[in-house]
């Protein structure tokens, strides 16, 4: 199973309706994957033209990076 949630990145900086820890934020406007491994979930975060996309599944965080890091 397969989630992806993406949303205009003005809604997590300038408007601000969502909110990211601020290393995750960090890390994804410099242009890098965030990663991370949750119990038996892989999530990874990254930017994607001016949105800002999150994948969740069961496959590990590197797996997912190889996936989706890097898709515009």
């Amino acid at each position: 199973m397969l989630y992806i949630f993406e949303v205009d990145q003005k809604y997590l900086t300038s408007e601000k309706k969502l909110n990211l820890d601020n290393k995750i934020m960090s890390t994804i406007m410099a242009g890098s994957c965030y990663t991370q491994d949750a119990e038996s979930m892989g999530i990874v975060i990254n930017k994607c033209g001016s949105n800002v996309r999150a994948v969740v599944s069961k496959e590990n965080s590197e797996k997912l990076k190889s996936l989706f890091c890097g898709l515009e």
